[in-house]
């Protein structure tokens, strides 16, 4: 690892100390570090290849994210290596490097829940401003597209092994049914903003120094509809029992944390929203539990290709988890 420190610390112009250099924990999906030059701190980020196969895609997206809103504080910054670009190549792997935001962990209170929806609701009005103007990618082609997801789901049911599948069975009868609820609701005719696609609580900071609310894990960030971000901030921040808690406790919805969500995410996007999208903000949590849920499972089903893994099915449990949350919500 020390030379391929060296040979970053050589692209980005900076002097980092590979001695420092600290996995940090969290995210399914990239490996994070933080590294410093002396006093300066860090964050390397390692990018998944096999999930974001298209990395000129994310580095054209952070052009625009770095132009647009980092002079609003609303992201970190991302330091450009000597070839111009966000992104570089060492070792069969990609790598980039930003600042580090010392952070303070925040409660799930209503009015903490109503500034982070607030947040993510201004981040993506700002940028959806851009939407006519600039050429935005998909870094992940139909992300939360029901039609893809399900069909995704299918052909893993072709391919699991039988002892999965009976094992997995109710959880996936649970599925089956959810998708009739789904295909109810007409998420696919709303209008193209520009969103985060991953807005849960992990992924917007607390900075220590000035407390200002800074929106990371960016690669994600491209066309999408609002129901994405506040079914996300819904799913992460409304619900008693976390993505990870598999215990047996009864999953409930904290009802006042839920209508600060949707009142934050409206007041950051003004009158901007249209007539169908405002009619079914009630439905967004409700959704991408789902979605996330219907996921989980797939890849347990496939053998855990994409998302990281801790435990023996632990993606089954992660499904199970977020089929309980779509009762809850279905139930508040």
């Amino acid at each position: 690892m020390e030379l391929i420190i060296d040979e970053i610390s050589r692209l980005f112009g900076k002097r980092l100390d590979h001695h420092s250099l600290k996995l940090l924990k969290g995210g399914h999906i990239n490996s994070s570090f933080l590294i410093q030059d002396n006093d300066q701190k860090y964050f390397l980020q390692s990018i998944n290849t096999k999930v974001f196969a298209d990395c000129n895609a994310i580095e054209k997206n952070l052009e625009i994210i770095q132009e647009k809103v980092l002079p609003l504080g609303l992201v970190p910054h991302f330091y450009k290596a000597a070839t111009n670009q966000y992104h570089v190549f060492v070792e069969n792997q990609i790598y980039r490097l930003s600042q580090y935001i010392d952070n303070q962990p925040i409660q799930p209170t209503n009015e903490n829940a109503f500034a982070v929806a607030k947040q993510f609701a201004s981040f993506s009005k700002s940028l959806s401003e851009t939407i006519s103007k600039k050429k935005w990618c998909n870094t992940i082609d139909h992300f939360h597209t029901l039609t893809y997801r399900w069909n995704a789901f299918e052909q893993s049911l072709k391919t699991a092994s039988e002892e999965k599948i009976l094992a997995a069975k109710d959880i996936i009868v649970g599925f089956q049914i959810g998708k009739k609820v789904m295909s109810q609701f007409a998420f696919h005719c709303l209008p193209q903003r520009i969103t985060h696609n991953d807005a849960k609580l992990s992924n917007i900071l607390s900075a220590v120094d000035t407390k200002q609310l800074i929106i990371v894990d960016l690669d994600t960030v491209m066309p999408g509809t609002i129901i994405y971000d506040l079914g996300d901030l819904v799913r992460t921040f409304t619900p008693s029992k976390e993505e990870g808690d598999f215990s047996n406790r009864p999953m409930k919805i904290n009802l006042g944390c839920y209508d600060a969500i949707l009142s934050g995410y409206l007041e950051g996007w003004g009158s901007t929203l249209t007539s169908a999208e405002k009619q079914l903000i009630p439905y967004a949590g409700i959704y991408m539990s789902w979605i996330i849920g219907l996921r989980f499972l797939t890849d347990h089903l496939m053998g855990d290709i994409y998302f990281k893994t801790e435990i023996p099915n632990h993606n089954l449990l992660r499904a199970q988890n977020q089929l309980e949350l779509v009762t809850a919500l279905l139930e508040s």
